[in-house]
């Protein structure tokens, strides 16, 4: 068996008639036909099924090592390599003159779901707050549990580093799903993203550091987040119980929670806590 659309652009190297491998600085892919294993004399002793097996790892290219097994493809599925989206974007970005701030990344312990974030150098300087800088995130997935995309958002430096946030439901993302009849990437569309979000970004953070809540509003919030878990759903309300203020800027809890995010190890969980600082951003500007 064979992926419908495979080309040697991809990165994907072809190892054999039942196996497809591919390896970057972020991790390395394998993908394997799947065989009944059967027993002599019986119809099924020897049948291959109808999809690849996906096989992840450390970023070693070392093709006896380490894999996880992730999950299954069909034979129509799209591969894109991270290195390969992440360059490709970078270059659009340079021919656009769209110069880059920062670039940092998330990656599961699996390797199979990669975040990846640009910042560019553009920033919009908000009187209250200081430069604002458009971000990028980059998303691919091995294993399908998330599309290719770019989804659109903001990042500022505080005491020294630098924090991201990007949401595809306030201000927008670009997205295709691994198959072979997807939409080809469109330049336009997705520099069309950047220019709303820069327009958007002065707005959106004057508001949230004009725009005063009390913790029990915020720990309202919290409380809608079920995924959240009972450890750091206790931790999350104690740093919001922290604020010796009646009104709080949703600007000084908003950072509060990205610096808490930032020390979550766990990928999923994040996700969450994405989930209830998207939810921190709408109570003034109602996008």
């Amino acid at each position: 068996m064979h992926f419908v659309n495979y080309n040697e652009e991809s990165g994907l190297m072809k190892l054999d008639e039942h196996s497809y491998y591919y390896s970057d600085r972020f991790g390395k892919v394998l993908f394997k036909t799947v065989e009944t294993k059967g027993t002599e004399g019986l119809y099924f002793s020897r049948k291959i099924l109808p999809f690849f097996a996906i096989f992840t790892g450390p970023p070693d290219d070392d093709r006896n090592g380490d894999f996880y097994f992730i999950g299954e493809a069909s034979k129509h599925y799209r591969f894109v390599g991270n290195e390969k989206l992440i360059n490709d974007t970078l270059e659009m970005l340079d021919v656009s003159n769209l110069n880059v701030q920062v670039q940092t990344q998330e990656i599961d312990y699996k390797y199979s779901t990669l975040f990846y974030n640009i910042a560019l150098s553009n920033p919009s300087n908000i009187a209250e707050i200081g430069d604002v800088f458009p971000v990028l995130t980059i998303k691919n997935s091995y294993n399908k549990t998330i599309k290719e995309s770019i989804s659109y958002g903001f990042g500022m430096y505080n005491e020294g580093r630098f924090y991201s946030y990007t949401s595809s439901k306030l201000f927008g993302q670009f997205s295709r799903r691994h198959m072979n009849n997807s939409l080809t990437r469109e330049k336009n569309f997705i520099l069309d993203g950047v220019e709303k979000l820069v327009d958007d970004i002065p707005f959106v953070c004057s508001e949230m550091a004009n725009f005063t809540v009390n913790q029990d509003e915020i720990i309202a919030i919290i409380e809608t987040v079920e995924a959240l878990g009972k450890k750091r759903h206790e931790a999350l309300v104690s740093l919001v119980q922290s604020f010796n203020e009646n009104n709080i800027s949703v600007w000084k809890i908003f950072i509060a929670i990205l610096k808490f995010i930032s020390v979550e190890k766990n990928f999923n969980a994040r996700r969450v806590l994405e989930n209830i600082a998207e939810k921190i951003i709408i109570l003034p500007t109602k996008i």
